[in-house]
């Protein structure tokens, strides 16, 4: 099998790197060195960068108001009149160093940036009505869905010859939306690529990226 699992497509869902906004963890220092090597490779869809830029400047807004918030307290308790540093040009530079800092690292390790795909409303409407995932009852998971069809994008058709055992995986949190208990692609989606003429026997989804790097690296790094 070791001679299957070359030419790997990964592809990150947000609530992965928000879990570690630097990106800096062993887990992914190893993704990413994988990913710089051409062991893998490693895409992020823009809404999902996009989403990650906008987590990450709602987490430091919240940072700026608690701060606000206690240091009300401290200079009403202690009867002070007392100034923290941390200002909104502060919060707007770190924003912007963060941004940067991200794109920067996307380029030094060659990783893919998946434009929003160009999927009909129509298409999306009739799923969000039925509750297809990645949607669900109340008609939330837009944004989940843009990430589904751009997966879709880098999935082989039947018609085509795929040597590969791993063409795809998703390392995605988001098991209500797009897993079963199991882990497993949800049965909609799964029935979706097979109604829409794709191949669905290579694609496979982790959980964290420590998962992936415990299950899929560490066993090709063996086969060499």
């Amino acid at each position: 099998m070791c001679e299957l699992i070359y030419d790997m497509k990964v592809v990150l869902d947000s609530n992965v790197i928000i879990k570690d906004f630097s990106m800096s963890s062993r887990e992914f220092s190893i993704l990413l060195a994988a990913a710089k090597n051409g062991s893998i490779d490693l895409y992020i869809p823009c809404i999902v960068l996009d989403e990650v830029f906008n987590k990450f400047r709602q987490r430091l807004e919240k940072y700026h108001t608690d701060i606000d918030f206690e240091f009300e307290g401290l200079n009403r308790d202690a009867r002070t009149n007392l100034k923290h540093p941390i200002t909104s040009d502060f919060i707007l530079e770190c924003i912007y160093n963060y941004e940067y800092y991200i794109k920067e690292l996307i380029s030094i390790h060659h990783i893919h940036i998946l434009p929003y795909p160009k999927t009909s409303h129509q298409y999306l409407a009739k799923k969000a009505m039925y509750a297809k995932k990645p949607f669900n009852v109340n008609e939330k998971g837009y944004r989940d869905n843009l990430i589904w069809e751009n997966i879709k994008t880098l999935i082989s058709k039947k018609d085509v010859t795929n040597q590969n055992s791993l063409e795809l995986i998703f390392i995605t949190a988001n098991r209500k939306d797009f897993l079963t208990d199991e882990g497993d692609f949800h049965e909609d989606l799964v029935f979706e690529l097979k109604r829409e003429g794709y191949q669905t026997d290579y694609i496979f989804a982790f959980q964290s990226v420590y998962e992936f790097n415990r299950d899929v690296l560490a066993y090709k790094r063996n086969c060499n």
